[in-house]
């Protein structure tokens, strides 16, 4: 599956590639026979099938060479090359300065932290990083299926896989390596909700009752930029940190 962003060049660093305006037409069925993130359904649109309803878009040169960018990553990569010239440099360089906001709106553009590698300036937590698991505990159970739901609906398949690959790329392995087995599964869970802080949502799914634009797993997102990361076996509640994921607290809630 072609990831976010597909977009296709003329070898000389022009770019196309689909801008919001005709995302939100493709995902609601108002322009048929396009894919968001498909190479061929670009070339198909910026080339013969699009003549006779847009000439202004058509060019000449109807070959092109094929990428995919990662805005979080800042990573380009050559998907297919039908030129004989490279224009890779150029292509980067064009898709750096891209205004996101006209493309993907509801994404957030910021650095990808691993909570494991910031240096904490105190070992144990404090009253109010206590207070946010304790809060992360009361809405961990609807994380999963709200996060999904909510991120999914608003973007494409392709944008909301595309933020949840680029995360686990940059963190799974090491907190994975460095928890029990145990607890895995709820790690799993603060990586999915800590991929919604990369989405700028009006609602979340199963909380109609929150002001519009609020995410309800902030708390868990305050926890990982401190350094933290939340992990739960059925019982007993941790906070870990550290390079080693060291549990520097453990509560049990009460029933």
């Amino acid at each position: 599956m072609c990831q976010l962003l597909s977009l296709i060049s003329d070898g000389k660093g022009n770019i196309k590639y689909f801008d919001y305006a005709i995302r939100q037409k493709i995902i609601h069925g108002k322009l048929k026979g396009y894919e968001v993130d498909s190479h061929q359904s670009l070339c198909d649109y910026f080339g013969d099938k699009n003549m006779k309803v847009s000439p202004e878009l058509v060019i000449e040169n109807k070959t092109w060479n094929w990428y995919e960018y990662n805005p979080l990553s800042q990573e380009l990569k050559l998907d297919q090359r039908n030129l004989e010239v490279s224009d890779f440099d150029k292509v980067l360089e064009k898709c750096k300065k891209l205004d996101f906001s006209l493309v993907v709106p509801e994404l957030v553009i910021k650095l990808i932290i691993n909570p494991l590698l910031i240096i904490r300036k105190r070992t144990k937590p404090t009253k109010k990083e206590i207070a946010l698991l304790k809060q992360y505990a009361s809405v961990r159970a609807s994380a999963y299926a709200s996060v999904r739901a909510s991120v999914y609906d608003s973007v494409c398949d392709s944008v909301s896989d595309s933020a949840y690959a680029s995360v686990s790329a940059s963190v799974y392995a090491s907190v994975y390596a460095s928890v029990s087995a145990s607890v895995c599964a709820s790690v799993c869970d603060s990586i999915g909700v800590y991929v919604s802080s990369f989405f700028n949502l009006k609602q979340w799914k199963g909380f109609d009752n929150l002001p519009e634009g609020v995410n309800p797993f902030q708390c868990c997102i305050d926890l990982w930029d401190a350094g933290l990361v939340p992990s739960f076996d059925g019982k007993k509640w941790r906070l870990h940190a550290g390079k080693k994921a060291e549990i520097i607290y453990e509560w049990i809630k009460e029933s």
